[in-house]
């Protein structure tokens, strides 16, 4: 991450592998209610629907900001699970009667979206995690 938000209650760590593997930690943060109550901790990342409705806001704000209008846009989203597609498609329904929005999404090195339609299975870094 190269910027963020500078805030006292703010910290930005770097963790080795794919944003899947830190779901995992953050499941289990957010598990404790006790130390999340004591912590006061929220969060907007997959885990939490409002990470969908926070990334459907930027669309709209491009697309606004843009002034686009009835000649509409093409996005070209890079994911792994397709959360960043999924928040494009809650954004182009906001902006329907607007103009054409056109959702591209580009497998990223994840591909867990891409494994689960080619082959049937959710994987993550080839650990097998739903059948």
């Amino acid at each position: 991450m190269v910027r963020h938000a500078e805030h006292p209650n703010i910290n930005v760590l770097c963790c080795e592998g794919t944003s899947d593997d830190l779901d995992v930690v953050i499941e289990r943060v957010f598990a404790d209610e006790e130390f999340k109550g004591r912590h006061n901790l929220s969060t907007v990342n997959s885990v939490n629907v409002l990470r969908l409705i926070v990334q459907a806001a930027h669309y709209v704000h491009v697309y606004l900001s843009l002034g686009l209008g009835a000649e509409g846009a093409s996005f070209f989203v890079p994911s792994g699970g397709m959360g960043h597609l999924c928040s494009g498609v809650i954004a182009r329904k906001l902006l329907s009667g607007l103009g054409t929005v056109r959702l591209v999404g580009c497998v990223n090195e994840n591909k867990a979206f891409h494994t689960l339609m080619s082959e049937g299975e959710l994987r993550s870094k080839g650990m097998k995690l739903k059948k």
